[in-house]
């Protein structure tokens, strides 16, 4: 890690940045999962869309069939 960091007290995974006064995590697990959440999360987002586009194509298709 470059900069000045001291331990958050109590807190094993926690670091404050002496220059700007944030507490960082350096728990790389935590991180990893946090990445791996946000894209499921993206992943859930983009299938939802999927899902939209879908039913309003079946509509169309519907609209035209009933013509």
């Amino acid at each position: 890690m470059k900069g000045s960091y001291l331990k958050v007290e109590n807190y094993d995974s926690l670091v404050k940045d002496t220059n700007t006064s944030a507490i960082i995590s350096i728990d790389d697990s935590a991180y990893s999962g946090a990445l791996q959440r946000k894209k499921k999360g993206a992943e859930f987002n983009q299938m939802k869309n999927d899902i939209r586009d879908l039913k309003d194509l079946v509509s169309i298709l519907i609209q035209k069939l009933d013509k």
